[in-house]
């Protein structure tokens, strides 16, 4: 009894640590003021993410001792809205030579595990275990009874090992029609993604798999799985099977593949057309032996990985919202911070639309984003040059605000945006009816500064648009980019010497039918 009151005074008092130092922390000049970011260390790719009793968690891959990729361990922060976070002490970390790499978190209602002991549910996190003497990766639990407050790993571990160098990232979820856990994870440098089944998440049986054609170099990692309804339709309803395929993702991205298909609650099969004007890859379904699979994109850009889905959320809710890391592994060790390095993305609430031309993902900002505006900045012009004057005042202002912009092109043949222009960097957005994509050229005349692959361009597939719909969200260093309502999306980071804007290649100034610009508050304040 004593010891647990020693482990509660000091939970405490680590608490009142980081809320003492909170303010004064994270005022640094590359800190995203409305997206989360540890105080310091190294962070990447979220894990466990799950709603209980009215809080999100979100847990992280973390090195507690420093600002480079290492001593694997799971950060943990909490939040009453998805956007003001409150960092926790570390969650589950690394001991015995064994790092822990990404993993899901389950509420096991039922306490089907035989975990539980006390007032709440146990609650499940299934992770990766990762040796640091031969790379061996295998599958392993730990359960807290205190609403995730403590952590204790389950004695005997691991509870599911082929092996393998490469096997890992369990996304873990409830199938209720045969009342059993199903456990979805990548047998990563072989492209091959490998369901489970159990009814306690000790004991797991090998259901099927789904196999991608294999590429040299490829890694299959971080997987998510989930139902969706269609066209918001709870009677109608198609499986999204997410993976990250690192920089061969489209236009040298980081965004994630995502395929459409069903389950049955042991197989996946995808979607079997080809849609028009839509993105194919390479892929094979060993039961219906298709070369071809319709698949989407999650991002267009260069800095958006790892994206993963909050468990658990209330039915009443009824939103599926995932969470990304904004960065890049071709560059992350170049990204100029001092203490810290990481941010994740805003939360986006995630849809599936079906259109003649197939299934479409949207992604948009989550509603409670809106609570962060501090007040509508008000825009008034007669010409481009008296637009751009007042859009770089407020930018040189504040560096965080969510520009949203409506262009009627009927008349236009060309659009450009361009950000934090200097001497030796810009970031510009410039869109042409006739090549139909919007290129995104990101440049650094520098290559000493970020690497030479910071210096980039991608192309979002938009085609012939008579109007145009940004919803542009900046935050210092990073440029989320949402397209006609989130039918495309993409993550830019950029570390600005100088903060301004501006529209060009317009042929009038009319063809601008709506802006609006808002001032975001910090979350750290």
């Amino acid at each position: 009894m004593m010891q647990k009151i020693i482990n509660y005074i000091s939970f405490l008092l680590i608490l009142f640590s980081l809320g003492c130092n909170t303010n004064d922390s994270y005022k640094e000049a590359y800190r995203a003021q409305y997206h989360f970011s540890p105080m310091k260390n190294w962070m990447h790719v979220p894990s466990g993410l799950f709603y209980y009793d009215g809080e999100y968690h979100m847990y992280y891959q973390y090195n507690p001792h420093g600002i480079e990729w290492g001593h694997m361990s799971w950060g943990h922060a909490i939040s009453p809205d998805l956007i003001h976070w409150e960092e926790q002490p570390v969650a589950i970390s690394e001991t015995d030579g064994e790092m822990v790499f990404c993993g899901s978190i389950v509420v096991d209602k039922d306490n089907t595990s035989g975990l539980g002991g006390g007032f709440h549910p146990p609650v499940v996190a299934i992770y990766t275990g990762s040796r640091i003497d031969n790379n061996r990766q295998y599958q392993c639990l730990a359960y807290s009874n205190d609403r995730a407050k403590t952590w204790h790993k389950y004695e005997f571990n691991p509870v599911l090992d082929i092996g393998s160098e490469h096997f890992r990232d369990p996304k873990v979820f409830w199938y209720n029609p045969d009342e059993k856990w199903v456990m979805v994870l990548t047998n990563a440098d072989q492209q091959k993604l490998s369901f489970y089944s159990s009814k306690d998440l000790i004991h797991w049986t090998f259901m099927s798999e789904f196999v991608g054609e294999k590429q040299k170099g490829r890694l299959w990692d971080n997987p998510d799985f989930f139902a969706i309804p269609v066209n918001r339709d709870s009677t109608l309803k198609k499986w999204i099977l997410k993976v990250d395929i690192g920089d061969q993702s489209i236009k040298q991205g980081m965004g994630g593949l995502c395929i459409i298909g069903d389950f049955d609650g042991e197989e996946f099969v995808p979607e079997q057309i080809n849609y028009k004007g839509k993105e194919t890859v390479w892929g094979i379904d060993l039961a219906l032996r298709e070369k071809y699979i319709n698949v989407c994109w999650n991002d267009y850009g260069k800095d958006f990985r790892g994206a993963y889905s909050w468990s658990d959320i209330p039915d009443k809710d009824g939103r599926r919202i995932w969470i990304g890391w904004m960065n890049n592994w071709n560059y992350v060790n170049q990204i100029p911070n001092q203490k810290w390095k990481g941010v994740m993305s805003l939360p986006r609430e995630v849809y599936l639309e079906k259109s003649t031309n197939g299934y479409e993902i949207i992604q948009n900002p989550v509603r409670e984003t809106s609570k962060l505006r501090k007040g509508k900045v008000k825009i008034k012009f007669s010409t481009l040059d008296e637009l751009n004057n007042s859009l770089t005042r407020e930018m040189e202002n504040c560096h965080s605000l969510e520009i949203h912009v409506v262009f009627d092109l009927t008349k236009e043949d060309r659009m450009s945006l361009v950000l934090f222009e200097s001497v030796d960097q810009q970031l510009n957005l410039d869109y042409s009816k006739d090549k139909g994509y919007i290129e995104i050229l990101r440049k650094v005349s520098d290559p000493n500064v970020l690497g030479d692959q910071f210096t980039s361009i991608s192309d979002v597939p938009i085609g012939s648009q008579s109007q145009l719909k940004l919803d542009m969200f900046i935050d210092r260093t990073s440029v989320e980019l949402f397209i006609n309502d989130g039918k495309y999306v993409a993550t830019t980071r950029f570390f600005p010497k100088d903060y301004n804007i501006k529209i060009e290649n317009l042929k009038s100034c009319t063809s601008i039918k709506e802006i609006e610009v808002y001032k975001m508050k910090s979350i750290w304040r």
